[in-house]
């Protein structure tokens, strides 16, 4: 994927909301999420978290996500993500 820099910005009192299976599969994208990531939801609904991972967030905090869920622990955190054309959020 190109990197086009543009960061994409969301209402403050919006929430992203995503869910995925065991395996990091996506079961769920709210309207926020499809929105701003620039998805529809066939596109990612089945595939892969990943798809939105940012290269520049530290692998060493999706340890801590996925430890976290698979300890069947909510966890809340602020991340950087790509969206489907280049930019970040």
């Amino acid at each position: 994927m190109k990197f086009s820099g543009e960061e994409v910005f969301f209402n403050r009192d919006d929430l992203i909301v995503s869910k995925t299976d065991s395996k990091g599969v996506l079961t769920y994208a709210d309207h926020t999420f499809l929105e701003v990531a620039g998805y529809e939801e066939n596109e990612c609904i089945g595939q892969q978290h990943n798809i939105i991972r940012n290269p520049n967030m530290p692998r060493a905090v999706f340890k801590l996500l996925w430890s976290t869920i698979q300890q069947e622990k909510e966890i809340f955190a602020y991340v950087v993500n790509s969206t489907k054309n280049g930019g970040h959020y």
